[in-house]
C-alpha cells in the first residue's frame, strides 16, 4: 500500500503554533497553596505551581526548521507529523518560512488588513 503525504520522514519543515504563556494562578494568586478553614492545601487549579498555562493568543512561526521524525495517519486519515518530539497537524507544517508566516498572518487576522490597504 502506498500512502502519499505532504512531507516525508527526515525532511525539515517550518512549524507554527500558538505556544504557551504562563500566568499567575487565579485561584491561589501564585502562592501555590490555598487555605480552607485554617488548613492549607495544594492549589487544585495549578497543582502547586503558582502558574497556569494558556495558549498564546497569536500564531507564531517556530524559530528554525526542524526534522520530521515520523508520520502518523490517524483513524480520520489525518496526517500528524512528529517533529523533533512534538506532534503537528499537516496544516501546521510548511516547506518555507514565508508560507508559515503567511498562514500565521491569516490566522491572526492580519492578512485581511493587508489586502484592504
Amino acid at each position: 500500500m502506498e500512502i502519499k503525504t505532504k512531507f516525508n520522514v527526515g525532511e525539515k519543515v517550518w512549524t507554527i503554533n500558538q505556544g504557551e504563556i504562563h500566568e499567575k494562578c487565579p485561584i491561589c494568586n501564585g502562592k501555590e497553596r490555598i487555605k480552607i478553614k485554617n488548613k492549607s492545601y495544594v492549589c487544585p487549579e495549578c497543582n502547586g505551581d503558582g502558574y497556569v498555562k494558556k495558549l498564546h493568543p497569536e500564531w507564531k512561526v517556530y524559530d528554525f526548521k526542524r526534522e520530521i521524525w515520523r508520520i502518523i495517519i490517524n483513524r480520520s486519515k489525518e496526517e500528524i507529523y512528529s517533529v523533533e518530539g512534538n506532534e503537528y497537524k499537516v496544516k501546521d507544517c510548511f516547506a518555507t518560512k514565508e508560507q508559515a508566516q503567511k498562514e500565521c498572518d491569516l490566522r491572526n487576522g492580519k492578512e485581511q488588513t493587508k489586502n484592504r490597504l
